[in-house]
């Protein structure tokens, strides 16, 4: 063989562990980062705090369980929705 194809061969195992070791390695680390940082908005809810629903619904927080919060929407409507519905928190708006 030549150096050419010396080169070849190893530039094409770099590439190789690249794909399969080093790129899922920095996924899995971003994945942690997000887990955690979401991990932290859940435990930062508390009660009597407004929130966004992924799907636009506004309420307020009355209730919080493990898994579930209990969400004031209106007067007499209170809906139980998992926490990962929770896209947001509201600031209270100043008029």
């Amino acid at each position: 063989m030549n150096w050419i194809n010396i080169l070849i061969t190893i530039m094409v195992i770099i590439l190789v562990v690249l794909y399969f070791v080093i790129i899922p390695i920095a996924r899995k680390k971003s994945n942690e980062r997000k887990k955690a940082e979401m991990d932290n908005f859940f435990a930062s809810l508390h009660e009597g705090e407004k929130v966004m629903l992924l799907s636009g619904v506004v309420g307020t927080i009355k209730n919080i369980t493990k898994n579930y919060v209990d969400l004031k929407v209106t007067d007499n409507a209170v809906v139980k929705v998992n926490k990962h519905g929770i896209a947001s928190k509201i600031k209270n708006e100043t008029k």
